[in-house]
């Protein structure tokens, strides 16, 4: 449905956004995933119009949105700070905007967030999660052809954010509305999006389905921003395992690792031990770190079974 074709923009005389092409299918959620300053936010912002490109095209079921003024867009765009107005109670501030029979539309949103009982609530009086799903509500509410969230929960606690991210995604399925998701936190975009597309340094470095990119990262820095383990070069580790590696190879090894009596992928003597819930995160003394269901003693001798990919 939506199509970002060899899109270019450039800020201060610096390209900030490259050969950018995007689709997003319908009913489909792209989380789109990078760094602070990648240039995500000025993505959604030309995709809303609020923005011009140096080049390229921005396609609706085929149409040029190039002449399409923004409010004739029917995108939906939340950010993280709400934007609510305070002077309006939570059901004046879902219906804001709707033009006939507003009331029992922006009741039914309220209901989709599970926050019809606050209807009467002034939105200052809300908790930060509460008043998420109230801005959530509005963007939903004029049915947007396309929602675009940027970091929507960026402002939350982390034990919060997990709880509505699932909510989230529950919502974004049964709304049938395509998304485009804005974030820098991998978890998030594993748990929410259909699709991942990692934007880096202006670029698409990497664009499939949360399986495929953390099965198969296409290079060094998308396995390093995503936390996928240690990035070595095969010639600096010894061993029978890494011998068939070409020594200039950069390798990943994956953090979940096997303790094995004897032999495995390599050897080591543990440096540091961190417990984090369901496992351990151990540090061997050559700065290597793997995740193990029990915790072996500092200044031990370990071997390991890890799982070795070449990028």
């Amino acid at each position: 449905m939506l199509e970002i074709l060899r899109l270019n923009k450039i800020y201060d005389g610096q390209p900030l956004l490259t050969e950018i092409s995007l689709t997003v299918a319908a009913g489909e959620t792209l989380c789109l995933l990078g760094a602070s300053g990648s240039g995500k936010s000025t993505l959604l912002r030309i995709i809303a119009g609020l923005e011009s490109a140096e080049s390229g095209e921005v396609r609706w079921d085929g149409q040029n949105l190039a002449d399409t003024p923004t409010h004739l867009r029917n995108f939906g765009l939340m950010f993280q700070e709400y934007a609510l107005f305070p002077h309006l109670n939570v059901l004046q501030n879902v219906a804001f905007g709707l033009r006939s029979d507003h009331l029992r539309r922006a009741r039914e949103m309220l209901a989709l967030v599970k926050m019809t009982t606050f209807e009467r609530r002034r939105v200052t009086d809300l908790s930060g999660g509460e008043q998420q799903r109230v801005a959530l509500a509005r963007a939903l509410a004029p049915a947007p052809r396309l929602l675009m969230l940027d970091e929507p929960l960026g402002a939350l606690d982390r034990a919060l954010r997990e709880e509505l991210l699932l909510e989230l995604r529950q919502i974004l399925r049964r709304s049938g509305i395509p998304a485009i998701y804005v974030t820098h936190d991998q978890q998030e975009a594993f748990t929410l999006g259909d699709k991942i597309a990692l934007l880096h340094d202006g670029h698409i470095v990497q664009a499939g389905t949360p399986p495929d990119v953390f099965a198969k990262p296409a290079s060094a820095w998308v396995a390093r921003f995503l936390g996928l383990g240690n990035l070595v070069l095969a010639g600096e580790i010894s061993g029978e395992a890494f011998a068939r590696f070409p020594a200039s190879a950069t390798l990943l090894l994956r953090p979940r690792a096997r303790r094995v009596k004897s032999g495995g992928t390599l050897r080591g003597v543990v440096a540091d031990v961190l417990f984090r819930g369901d496992f351990y995160r151990v540090t061997l003394e050559n700065g290597l770190f793997f995740d193990l269901p029990e915790a072996p003693q500092v200044g031990e001798i370990i071997f390991l079974q890890v799982e070795t990919q070449i990028l």
